[in-house]
């Protein structure tokens, strides 16, 4: 039986802001509701966020998936919270899976006023305040080639294109040199998405301080489009690694907005977001084990498992531990995998079948798969599933992730309690040979 909430029963000023949780289905009843045609580019947005939206001769319905945001329509507002940790928490596990702690960060308490606050600009002022640090630091320099015609001999000279200046009687020379500069992709990537931020933050305390930095980089650094393949190009080292998790919020930013959100600007618009909680869970749950397990961890190992058309295909568990100082090969305790997804859901979409292939891959009979606890009876179901013809075994498991973030920032130590709660989660030692 799907959810009905009629609008004639919400409190709202101009539209109608239709909240949500994820994984949730909700038939909201209204005359106004409809989307019109000026919203299609919206809705195909939203659908490849994996929410779902079917007018009816009442109103709408609306299902979601892993994803928390807001988007504005014509005539309404759809906001999807989060459905396994409280809305007051985000700001903190965004924190703590992307390892940012930064000091000035006091309020993690986001608080969604209508329009005007939302997690996306808890994102905005955490990737604003990683930019302003690297600049006190100083930004990165590389070595950059460039091609120039210049009235001086300068670097390598290009003979063919001299030639041709030559027969037109241009007296300048033609050269290839190298020029240590600040315009490298690292910060090119930093100066786009703080445009991009300039325009999409609802706060003109965070504008001013945005447009500050900008100016600080412009005039060394070219601004020029992003995309996802540019985060390829850069390969972290000793000199660079100040630069990985400002990428990261940048990454965040950038994969989930499309350029459609900027065409309207008026102050009330909610520029459309759609945070992965999926993606976030996951390292929430890495940077977890990797700073409260006993064991020895490796993140996201690819190992080659299948060929296709004599191309090696890889595999990757999320989390994989080891019974030795050292991640050797051979020396596997258990495999995990996060699923960020409803408990009594699990198997559904072929799970139990993905863990099974990694449990035969690295040749273990245990595996486990970590769920985030919704606090719901009916959907957090901890089972074990057992093959007994292959002698495999997968054990579901339940993360409190508010309760960890408690812990996580208690003003006490207690990394000794959250490493029992892990181990209570997968115990170390047990047979799985």
């Amino acid at each position: 039986m799907v959810k009905e909430i009629k609008i004639s029963d919400l409190e709202y000023n101009e539209k109608p802001i239709l909240t949500i949780k994820e994984y949730e289905t909700i038939h909201f009843v209204g005359e106004k509701l409809q989307i019109l045609d000026e919203d299609k580019e919206l809705e195909q947005f939203l659908s490849n966020k994996k929410i779902e939206m079917d007018e009816t001769k009442k109103g709408i319905r609306i299902s979601v998936g892993p994803h928390i945001g807001s988007a504005e329509f014509s005539n309404f507002i759809i906001t999807v919270n989060p459905k396994f940790t409280e809305l007051k928490n985000i700001g903190k596990l965004i924190d703590y899976a992307y390892d940012l702690k930064d000091e000035d960060i006091l309020d993690y308490e986001i608080k969604f006023h209508e329009e005007k606050e939302n997690p996306m600009e808890l994102i905005i002022q955490l990737f604003t305040n990683q930019c302003k640090k690297l600049l006190q630091k100083g930004l990165v320099k590389s070595y950059q080639t460039h091609q120039e015609t210049v009235p001086f001999m300068r670097g390598k000279l290009l003979l063919q294109q001299q030639i041709k200046n030559q027969s037109k009687f241009n007296l300048n020379f033609s050269c290839e040199f190298d020029e240590f500069s600040e315009n490298i992709v690292e910060n090119q990537i930093l100066l786009f998405t703080l445009e991009k931020c300039y325009h999409m933050t609802s706060s003109n305390h965070r504008k001013s301080t945005i447009k500050k930095i900008i100016h600080q980089m412009d005039a060394e650094v070219e601004l020029k489009p992003i995309g996802i393949q540019d985060f390829n190009k850069v390969h972290y080292t000793r000199l660079n690694s100040q630069y990985k998790k400002p990428h990261e919020l940048s990454k965040l930013i950038l994969r989930h907005l499309g350029l459609f959100d900027f065409k309207k600007q008026s102050a009330s618009f909610v520029v459309p977001y759609f945070i992965p909680m999926y993606q976030v869970f996951e390292d929430f749950l890495t940077k977890l084990f990797t700073d409260f397990y006993t064991l020895k961890i490796q993140s996201q190992l690819a190992t080659p498992s299948w060929k296709v058309n004599g191309y090696p295909h890889n595999i990757k568990p999320d989390i994989i531990t080891y019974n030795t100082k050292s991640c050797k090969k051979g020396s596997e305790e258990s495999i995990v995998d996060a699923k960020y997804m409803v408990g009594s859901k699990f198997g559904e979409g072929k799970e139990d079948y993905q863990i099974a292939f990694y449990l035969n891959d690295y040749k273990k009979k245990t595996g486990y798969a970590i769920l985030p606890l919704s606090h719901d009876p009916k959907e957090d179901i901890q089972k074990d599933w057992i093959a007994p013809n292959q002698d495999l075994r997968i054990c579901v498991r339940f993360v409190n992730i508010d309760e960890i973030l408690d812990l996580v920032y208690s003003k006490e130590n207690n990394s000794k309690q959250i490493s029992e709660k892990l181990e209570e989660m997968i115990p170390i030692g047990l047979e799985n040979n």
